[in-house]
């Protein structure tokens, strides 16, 4: 059909025109198909859930007459199957595990620091060498001008070293602005992960349907597993700092008690590559 006109084929009709009419008719009144609406505001964890049993990932669905929402295992014949009020009660239950008391802030941003210069390579005592370095060949290059002023020395060799004296204090200040942009990253992403933490179960609840994703996803990169019979979660990857807090936790008594050797406490291993986390 073209719009207004009707073309006749040169084969014989499969149906009569009548009944080709009135199925366009019908198409055009219904719209001919259906939407899939992919993001249901109630069921922010469909895919980021896998089932325990299988692995495969679990979807939702409403049940029309009580008004209620459930995930469920996408592999036909799986009986996981879970309220989402459940489920998301247990999934905040999960996030307290990564916040801590905003009393504590100064000592969990010291530790973080720590975490996070161990593993980025970013050192107190690495920065005071190169400030000895720099400070050493400034005082060469003041030495080889005063000696060409004086005459001590002809022009070819007071350039030669003072050529070579120049490029490496360059070098120097470059690594010392590097080191100083990196403790300057390293601090913003502190920063993020200690404000995140404060509230996060409560953050998460109140969040729409995209920043709820977003922060289940910084926090579970791999999603998370829930297992039926024991009606719990199981995790198999924390990102970024959130795993170091369950860990840091533990040392904090030590560390308010005085205890000066709690640095060598913190393993390198607790935080994966990647510190800065990303906007949630």
């Amino acid at each position: 059909m073209v719009p207004g006109e009707m073309i006749e084929g040169v084969h014989p009709p499969l149906i009569s025109k009548s009944i080709f009419l009135k199925v366009h008719q019908n198409l055009e009144k219904f719209g001919g198909g259906y939407k899939i609406d992919l993001e249901v505001e109630e069921l922010p964890m469909k895919q980021f859930l896998k089932c325990d049993c299988c692995g495969n990932s679990m979807t939702g669905y409403l049940v029309k007459k009580k008004g209620l929402y459930y995930y469920k295992c996408n592999l036909k014949g799986c009986a996981n199957n879970r309220s989402q009020k459940v489920l998301h009660e247990k999934f905040e239950q999960l996030l307290l595990k990564f916040t801590f008391d905003k009393k504590l802030v100064p000592i969990f941003k010291k530790m973080f620091l720590t975490l996070l210069s161990q593993k980025t390579e970013v050192n107190e005592e690495g920065k005071k060498e190169l400030q000895v370095n720099l400070a050493s060949l400034r005082k060469k290059l003041d030495g080889i001008e005063e000696r060409f002023v004086l005459g001590e020395i002809d022009q070819t060799l007071y350039t030669k070293f003072r050529d070579k004296f120049r490029a490496n204090i360059h070098q120097i200040e470059l690594e010392l602005d590097n080191s100083q942009n990196q403790l300057s990253n390293l601090e913003k992403a502190v920063d993020k992960c200690i404000n995140l933490s404060l509230e996060l179960p409560s953050l998460w609840r109140k969040s729409n349907f995209g920043r709820k994703q977003r922060i289940q996803n910084l926090l579970f990169p791999e999603g998370i597993q829930y297992n039926r019979k024991k009606d719990d979660y199981r995790t198999s990857k924390i990102n970024l700092l959130f795993s170091a807090i369950p860990y840091l936790t533990g040392l904090v008594e030590g560390y308010k008690k005085g205890d000066s050797n709690f640095s060598a406490k913190i393993p390198t291993w607790v935080v994966p590559l990647g510190i800065e986390p990303s906007t949630y």
